[in-house]
């Protein structure tokens, strides 16, 4: 059996320092109940699993049913692969918490939150310090930072490069 509360918080947690959903959440896509919305979704991750107590809930499941409901619920799609990502890792997580590595699990919990707080804070700071501008382009390339599943449970970094479509405004770092 597993630790469900534990697992709900591994999911929260996740959701929450996921860099694309954080973006679309934060233009307003899922609306005024947002909140309930990331709430519900979190849930409704763990009943996934719950409901499939044999052990065969697999990446691919959680990524279609994540892909599902940011679509109808949030209005959003998430096609950077970081999406592939989260879904490797919550069920990495899943599976750490049958294990019975529950200290684990809080353990990394805690760790992604507080470098999650560090990338925030980094990037208020050079945003507040002007080391940013916004120029609109018409095609470009701008980094992101993604992460795998892997680099989510250990919580490093890796970065990688997005094309930007026509007509959106890019952010550079200044020289």
């Amino acid at each position: 059996m597993v630790d469900e509360n534990l697992l709900l918080i591994a999911v929260r947690v996740t959701l929450e320092v996921w860099p694309s959903f954080q973006m679309a959440i934060s233009n307003g896509m899922g609306g005024p109940n947002v909140k309930e919305k990331i709430e519900w979704l979190a849930k409704m991750v763990v009943k996934l699993f719950s409901d499939n107590a044999d052990g065969t809930v697999l990446p691919d499941d959680v990524l279609e049913y994540l892909d599902t409901v940011l679509d109808n619920e949030f209005d959003t799609v998430i096609d950077d692969g970081s999406a592939e990502m989260v879904s490797q890792s919550i069920v990495a997580y899943y599976n750490r918490i049958c294990a019975g590595e529950t200290q684990f699990v809080l353990n990394k919990m805690e760790e992604v939150l507080k470098k999650n707080a560090q990338r925030k804070e980094q990037l208020q700071q050079a945003s507040t310090s002007g080391q940013f501008e916004v120029t609109p382009k018409s095609t470009s390339t701008v980094k992101s930072s993604q992460t795998n599943a892997s680099e989510m449970m250990d919580t490093e970094d890796a970065n990688g490069e997005a094309v930007v479509d026509d007509g959106w405004t890019v952010v550079k770092r200044k020289k």
